[in-house]
């Protein structure tokens, strides 16, 4: 079914091209990497590429000169793995690990999971029942920003930083790192297959595991694209 809808879905990367220091993605590597040709043997989804692609291509964009950005995919279930390094230049997929979404939060007593009211493991929702983004993912594209301290004991990713700061480049996340949105890592996070807690907004990865995606340069002027079309 995939290979049949491989013609269809490559048209609309036709005019699209990436550049970071001169680099270009051709459209051969994003069907590469939509149809799963890749280290980890992951098939990615063909509009948060283009999404990222045009990002690449914006010559207003201060990113770091690896044309390197971390995707994470929330159509997929907590249950798997769903945050992915994609290298553009080696047209790879170098890491994949597990993510959780937002959408947890005591009010008044009373405790809401708005992300997941079901409770099978897929976010449903980027809005709480009052409308609002707070507690909630927000999807679209960011880059990062640099070390973050918390304050609230999570687990050192490099040197005092406890998180890498987050400013969203669209409507959608615009509030982003004003309200504190952030990559870190959470001990509650489970390196299996469960259903994984969710947090208040924050794509939040098992500990140890941020930590070792920094060396690709993740921690500063890294694209960041946060992938939910059910939102």
């Amino acid at each position: 079914m995939l290979k049949a809808l491989v013609p269809l879905i490559f048209g609309i990367f036709l005019s699209v091209s990436a550049s970071a220091g001169g680099f270009t993605v051709s459209s051969d590597c994003l069907k590469r990497l939509v149809q799963g040709e890749n280290r980890m043997k992951v098939s990615l989804p063909a509009v948060a590429l283009k999404r990222l692609a045009k990002a690449f291509a914006d010559k207003n964009m201060s990113l770091q000169e690896d044309p390197v950005a971390l995707l994470v995919d929330y159509s997929r279930s907590s249950k798997e793995k769903r945050a992915f390094i994609v290298d553009f230049k080696a047209c790879d997929v170098l890491s994949e690990d597990y993510v959780a979404h937002g959408g947890a939060y005591i009010l008044k007593g009373k405790t809401f999971i708005d992300g997941d009211r079901n409770g099978d493991g897929k976010l449903d929702s980027c809005k709480n029942r009052k409308g609002s983004s707070k507690y909630m993912t927000r999807p679209g594209l960011y880059v990062t920003r640099g070390c973050h301290q918390s304050g609230k004991n999570w687990s050192k990713v490099y040197g005092d930083c406890e998180g890498i700061k987050l400013w969203g480049l669209e409507k959608s996340n615009a509030d982003a790192f004003n309200a504190g949105v952030v990559l870190h890592e959470l001990k509650e996070m489970k390196q299996n297959d469960s259903i994984k807690v969710m947090g208040q907004g924050c794509p939040a990865f098992p500990t140890g595991r941020l930590k070792k995606l920094v060396r690709y340069g993740l921690d500063n002027q890294t694209l960041v694209y946060v992938h939910a079309p059910q939102c």
